[in-house]
C-alpha cells in the first residue's frame, strides 16, 4: 500500500500499520524462528470495504455516451491498449454479470483528449485515470486488458457495487 501511495517506508508506514492493526484489520504475530513480526489480514474482504471509504470511483470518473453498439466501442478500447475496469472487467470472470455500460482505465492523455472532446452515441462509457498504472493490476482474459480479480474487487467496492463481487470474493478467498 505504501509503494501504491508513494509513502517512503518507515515511520508513516509503521504508523499506518499501527493504526490498522488498532481497528482490527490488521494482527501482529511473532515469528519466534527468526524473531520477526508479521503482519496477518484477518478478513481481506473487511480491509476494502474499509479502504472504500477513502477512493470513490465516482470522483475518479468521466461518463459519456459514445457509439452505436457496446461490442464496436470494446474493440476500440482494446486497441487503445486500455484496460477493462469494475463490472466489464466482472464479466470475463463471471457468467453472471452484465452491464451495459463500459468501465475502462485510460491514459492521462487520452482522459485528457476525452474531457475536451464532445462525442455523442447510446453507448454508456465511464473512464478512469489508471493511476497508479501498475502490471501486476492487469492481466489478460479473453484477448481483453482488465484489472486482476483482485483489483476488480477493489474497484467495485469503491463503486458501491459490492453487491456484484460475491464471484470473485469466493475465486480469491474460496
Amino acid at each position: 500500500m505504501a509503494r501504491d501511495l508513494g509513502i517512503p517506508h518507515g515511520s508513516r508506514v509503521s504508523g499506518f500499520v499501527t493504526w490498522l492493526e488498532s481497528l482490527g484489520f490488521v494482527q501482529k504475530n511473532r515469528n519466534l524462528q527468526d524473531r520477526t513480526n508479521m503482519y496477518v489480514v484477518p478478513s481481506p474482504v473487511a480491509l476494502i470495504k474499509f479502504y472504500s471509504n477513502f477512493r470513490k470511483m465516482n470522483d475518479l470518473r468521466i461518463s459519456i455516451d459514445w457509439g452505436t453498439k457496446r461490442e464496436e466501442m470494446i474493440e476500440f478500447f482494446k486497441s487503445q491498449n486500455a484496460v477493462f475496469c469494475l463490472t466489464t472487467a466482472l464479466e470475463q470472470y463471471s457468467e453472471y454479470v452484465k452491464d451495459p455500460a463500459i468501465h475502462v482505465y485510460v491514459t492521462d492523455d487520452f482522459w485528457n483528449e476525452m474531457a475536451a472532446k464532445e462525442v455523442t452515441g447510446n453507448v454508456r462509457v465511464h473512464l478512469y485515470l489508471f493511476k497508479p498504472y501498475r502490471e501486476d493490476n492487469v492481466t489478460e482474459k479473453n484477448g481483453l486488458k482488465v484489472t486482476t480479480p483482485l483489483r476488480t474487487l477493489i474497484d467495485l467496492y469503491c463503486d458501491d457495487k459490492a453487491y456484484a463481487a460475491e464471484p470473485l470474493i469466493k475465486q480469491l478467498w474460496p
